[in-house]
Formats: structure tokens, C-alpha cells, sequence
């Protein structure tokens, strides 16, 4: 991928980037329910590739335009090996067609707002910085003004309150959490502590680890997982597998929702 291995994708653009892709896709082999864009006279013979590779380079061009020589670059060079004709040609035009009106819907969705900035607190049950990195400020501190991307609105589904803080509830919540995340700690078994490791990262950092490891050179062959996670650099192999294409749409789907809602 173009962008640098150490630049954040925001939410809103990774979601950005995988519904232009599947709703482009999917207007030319109507598998599934599309997201938002659904073109009507679209031939089926459009090729997929050129709709897949043109819609993430509009997106990509319009969130990152520093970059715009290298996208252009780089979407030529995956379109030289499409044959030129008819199904590549509309192919370009359903990417582009979408990824457009898909840009237009969200061109006002407050994702782009600045960060509101947090105060820490000073009382019991306050949120403080955490580690590994204890930054100076929270993530995403904008993100509850956030349209969603499916629910009606975020507190659709919000859960309640934090148990109180002199309830038996939270006092057996800590406790194991302490027991549970203790370095070295002996309670957790291999597949707790795996876990535990995972989510002690930076929340901003864990697409471009999953990135990274799927990008050239990763193991995986299966072009709609690595497109999806490589939006700039689209693979050509087994595009058409539109299950794991809705799969990989329907999964980032609902974490992008999540940011809104907490």
C-alpha cells in the first residue's frame, strides 16, 4: 500500500474504502442486499476488478490527495492488466459511480470533525490514561457525534451504566481483572492471556498491524480478504467470492459502528 505503515487509518476511512468496494461489486454481480448504492442497468459482464480497484482509488484520492500520483500510479498499473473493451470500461464506471455517491452521503457525517478534547477527572471510577502508552488524550473523543454507518442512531443499542463502585458487581469485576492481567500472571490460560496481549495495544494501531501482515507478501491468496484490507493495492485473484467479500463488508460494518456508539 501507497500510504506509510506508520500512518493511522481512521475508522471512517478504512468503512470508506470497503462499502465503495462492495457496493461496486455488487452492482455488477448482485449477490447481496447492497449498502447504500444500487445501479440499475449494469451489465453483468462488467469486469469486477476494474469497479472494485476504481472505487477504492476515488475514495482514496479524495480522503489522502497527497498521495493522489501514487494512486493514480498504481491504479493504472493494476488496469493495464485488465483487456481493455466494453466490460472494463463500464467496470471503471460503476467504481467510480459509486464510490462517488457513496462519498456524497458521508460528506457530512462528522467524522472529520476536530477531536473534542477530554479532561481526566480526579474521583473514584473516572477514566484515566492507560497503558502501554498512556496517552496524553483518548481516541475518537468525537465519535458519538458520528452518524452511523447502519444503526438509526448511537444509543440504539447503548448498554446501561457501569455496575456502582461499592457494589459487590464491580468489586468481583476488578478483582478479576487483576487476577486475569497481571504480568507473568498464572490464573490465565494460554488463550486468555493471547488475548489479553492483543487488545493491550493501541486501538488506532491494530488495522495497520492486520495491514501489514496481509499485504504483499502476507499467506492469504484470497483477493476480496486482501482488497479489503489492502484497499490500495486490489489482487486479482478469486474476486468473485462474494460470500467472504459480504463477510469481510459485514464484520467492519458493525466495529465502525461501534465507535459511535460507545
Amino acid at each position: 500500500m501507497a500510504l506509510s505503515r506508520q500512518r493511522s487509518i481512521r475508522p471512517a476511512a478504512l468503512l470508506s474504502c470497503t462499502l465503495r468496494f462492495y457496493d461496486a461489486v455488487n452492482a455488477i454481480d448482485r449477490a447481496h442486499k447492497p449498502y447504500l448504492v444500487s445501479l440499475k442497468h449494469v451489465s453483468r459482464s462488467a469486469s469486477q476488478d476494474a469497479a472494485a480497484a476504481a472505487a477504492a482509488h476515488e475514495v482514496l484520492v479524495q480522503l489522502y490527495p497527497a498521495f493522489q500520483a501514487t494512486l493514480d500510479a498504481q491504479l493504472q498499473q493494476f488496469l493495464a492488466e485488465i483487456p481493455d473493451g466494453a466490460a472494463k470500461a463500464e467496470g471503471i464506471s460503476v467504481g467510480q459511480t459509486v464510490a462517488d455517491l457513496l462519498l456524497a452521503a458521508r460528506s457530512n457525517d462528522g467524522s472529520a470533525a476536530q477531536p473534542i478534547p477530554y479532561v481526566f477527572g480526579a474521583a473514584a471510577g473516572d477514566y484515566q490514561s492507560t497503558p502501554p502508552n498512556f496517552p496524553a488524550q483518548p481516541q475518537f473523543t468525537h465519535w458519538p457525534g458520528v452518524t452511523p454507518f447502519a444503526l438509526e442512531r448511537a444509543n440504539q443499542f447503548r448498554p446501561g451504566p457501569p455496575p456502582d463502585l461499592a457494589s459487590d458487581t464491580y468489586s468481583e469485576a476488578f478483582n478479576e481483572v487483576k487476577t486475569f492481567g497481571i504480568t507473568n500472571g498464572t490464573a490465565s490460560s494460554a488463550d486468555q492471556a493471547l488475548t489479553g496481549r492483543f487488545w493491550n495495544g493501541a486501538i488506532q494501531n491494530y488495522w495497520n498491524e492486520n495491514r501489514s501482515n496481509r499485504c504483499p507478501g502476507a499467506r492469504t491468496d484470497d483477493r476480496a480478504e486482501r482488497a479489503a484490507l489492502c484497499p490500495a493495492q486490489p489482487f486479482r485473484r478469486r474476486l468473485g467470492h462474494s460470500l467472504l467479500r459480504r463477510q469481510v463488508h459485514v464484520q467492519l460494518l458493525a466495529s465502525s459502528n461501534g465507535y459511535p456508539v460507545c
